[in-house]
C-alpha cells in the first residue's frame, strides 16, 4: 500500500489513501481484484471478479493443491489504518470460498497491508507484509506464520527495512534461497535471504518503472517477473531481467491494471491482480 507519493506515474497508478478527492471517496475504494488463468503465463483468459473494494492481492498454490488468495480489504474502510487482509480459498483455482479477513495475533499497533504468502517446507504459511502505520523514514517488512491460512501470528523482528519500499513479493529459488522483490518508488528492486527471515539488499534495480512486482519460478528454474501494465520480464538468475512480453491484460486509460500475483497450477498459471476504472 502506498501513500504520500510524489508521482502517480512513478507508481503506475497507485494513489494516496490519506485524502479523498474533493467531494469524493479515496480512489482505492474503486479497486477490485480479478483472477485469470493461462497455459503459458503470457496469454491470459478472460478475467473474472474475486472481490470488490480490494487491492494489492497475492495468490498461492500449496503442496496440497489448495489455492489461497489474499488482498488488502477495504470493504469496511473508514479511514487510514482501518485496512484488513481479505482471504479466500479454492480447491481448483476457479471457484473461491471467501473466508472474511485474516485474524492476526501479537500485532500490537501494526497494520498489515500488501500481503505476500509462501509455503514453508513444513507446510506452514508465512505472510510477508508492510506496516502501513510506518510510512515515514525506512519502511519495515514484517512476517507472520499460520498453520491454517486464516490465523497468523507475528514473527519477532523485521525481515527487511529500506526507505520507500512497498509490496513485498517473495519466491524460493531453485538453490533454496529466498528472494524478495519490492516496489521502490515505481522501480522493482530485490533482497535475498538464506532463511527467509533476514534479507540483504541486492545491488542495482531489477526493472525500472516496473511498479508492483509479481514473480514466479518457471519449470527450468528461471524467474518470470510481472509488473504493472501487465508486462512480463524474464531472468536466468533472478537478478538480471530482460523484457519478455506485454501480456493481453491491458486497460484503456484512465483504467489501471496493476499489482499482479502469480502461482503455478496443474495446467499452467493463475494470476490475480488489481483493476481500477480510473474515474
Amino acid at each position: 500500500m502506498r501513500i504520500r507519493v510524489a508521482s502517480l506515474i512513478a507508481l503506475l497508478g497507485v494513489v494516496s489513501l490519506a485524502q479523498p478527492p474533493p467531494g469524493g471517496q479515496p480512489q482505492v475504494l474503486k479497486d477490485s481484484v480479478l483472477f485469470t488463468v493461462s497455459t503459458d503465463g503470457l496469454r491470459w483468459e478472460t478475467p473474472m471478479s474475486l472481490s470488490e473494494r480490494a487491492s494489492v492481492p497475492d495468490v498461492l498454490r500449496t503442496s496440497q493443491n489448495i489455492y489461497w488468495a489474499y488482498w488488502v480489504d477495504f470493504s469496511n474502510f473508514t479511514g487510514p489504518h482501518t485496512e484488513k487482509i481479505g482471504v479466500a480459498r479454492s480447491t481448483d483455482g476457479n471457484t473461491w470460498e471467501k473466508l472474511g479477513t485474516v485474524q492476526f495475533k501479537d500485532l500490537g499497533s501494526t497494520v498489515p497491508v500488501d500481503p505476500d504468502v509462501i509455503e514453508l517446507p513444513d507446510g506452514r504459511l508465512r505472510m510477508y507484509f508492510y506496516d502501513i502505520t510506518q510510512d515515514r523514514g525506512e519502511h519495515p517488512i514484517y512476517s507472520a506464520i499460520s498453520s491454517d491460512g486464516l490465523h497468523y501470528t507475528l514473527e519477532p523482528g523485521v525481515r527487511f527495512r529500506l526507505a520507500r519500499i512497498f509490496d513485498p513479493d517473495v519466491i524460493r529459488l531453485k538453490d533454496g534461497r529466498y528472494r524478495m522483490y519490492l516496489n521502490n518508488e515505481g522501480h522493482i528492486i530485490s533482497a535475498t535471504s538464506a532463511d527467509g527471515l533476514s534479507f540483504a539488499l541486492d545491488p542495482g534495480v531489477r526493472v525500472e518503472r516496473g511498479g508492483v512486482p509479481g514473480s514466479v519460478v518457471l519449470p527450468d528454474g528461471s524467474v518470470r517477473l510481472y509488473g504493472c501494465g501487465i508486462t512480463a520480464y524474464r531472468s536466468t538468475d533472478g537478478l538480471q531481467f530482460a523484457f519478455e512480453a506485454q501480456t493481453n491484460l491491458r486497460a484503456a486509460p484512465p483504467a489501471i491494471v496493476c499489482d499482479p500475483a502469480v502461482t503455478t497450477t496443474l495446467n499452467g498459471y493463475l494470476m490475480i491482480y488489481k483493476y481500477n476504472p480510473g474515474r
